[in-house]
């Protein structure tokens, strides 16, 4: 996603920085740094409320910065920056791949085809618990969305229980999120077989919806740019003519 004129004018200085910091090493296609934005002066400020929803924010500080996501291949013949910036991190997938040390692929985490396999996992593990899991719909590129329903009668949908819904990875990026609603899953069958009376009250008496990915496509370009893990992409694939990709977390009805 490229940049707008007005934010390369005013990060002009910290894409310099970025240069420098990148010199004798060929940047990887697609790659990303992490600029610290200071908001120390009234401009500043009025450009982050004037341009905020065109910057990919990861963190920020009210008041003091904010954490910002840009592609390192953008041009630095911008000179000049009004702002005080810093250069966090030259390159945010190598720096997050990184971290995996020496693991295969993802690490610890799950990759989309590992995660799909856990499901039917914990299926023929706990069959009387969690139901074989199916597809609500896919992605524009034809990504299943996969989910599973935990119940104690789980293969059938009981009318008059309530029913609650964990998800996850509705940014691409955040792989971490689509770990959860599979811990949860698998806390729920383990401590349901052992007895514990408390989940199986919980179990007994509700439908429980897991859907570990709910942007497969996003999930998955990730995979395929970064095998390695780091892979930075947050939106899902929508081709929309004049841009690409739609966040899909920003983009429910009230």
């Amino acid at each position: 996603m490229l940049l707008r004129a007005t934010i390369l004018r005013r990060l002009g200085a910290a894409l310099f920085l970025l240069a420098a910091a990148l010199t004798g090493a060929a940047a990887a296609t697609d790659h990303h740094a992490q600029l610290r934005f200071w908001l120390d002066t009234d401009e500043d400020r009025a450009f982050l409320a004037s341009e905020a929803t065109h910057l990919d924010i990861v963190y920020a500080r009210a008041g003091e910065f904010v954490d910002l996501i840009v592609p390192i291949a953008e041009p630095a013949s911008l000179m000049r920056s009004g702002s005080r910036v810093e250069v966090i991190h030259a390159d945010v997938e190598a720096f997050y791949a990184d971290r995996l040390g020496t693991r295969a692929d993802y690490g610890l985490y799950h990759t989309y085809a590992e995660s799909v396999a856990w499901m039917d996992t914990l299926r023929n593990l706990y069959p009387q618990v969690i139901s074989a899991r199916w597809a609500l719909g896919a992605g524009h590129l034809g990504n299943r969305i996969r989910c599973a329903r935990i119940s104690d009668n789980p293969d059938v949908d009981e009318t008059g229980e309530p029913e609650v819904l964990f998800d996850g990875a509705h940014h691409a990026r955040e792989i971490m999120a689509s770990e959860m609603p599979m811990m949860l899953a698998e806390y729920l069958c383990e401590q349901y077989a052992a007895g514990n009376p408390e989940i199986v009250d919980l179990v007994d008496e509700n439908e429980i919806y897991i859907v570990p990915i709910v942007n497969p496509d996003g999930f998955l370009s990730n995979e395929q740019t970064d095998p390695n893990g780091g892979g930075m992409w947050r939106k899902n694939r929508r081709n929309n003519g004049s841009s690409y990709g739609v966040d899909v977390n920003r983009n429910y009805p009230y």
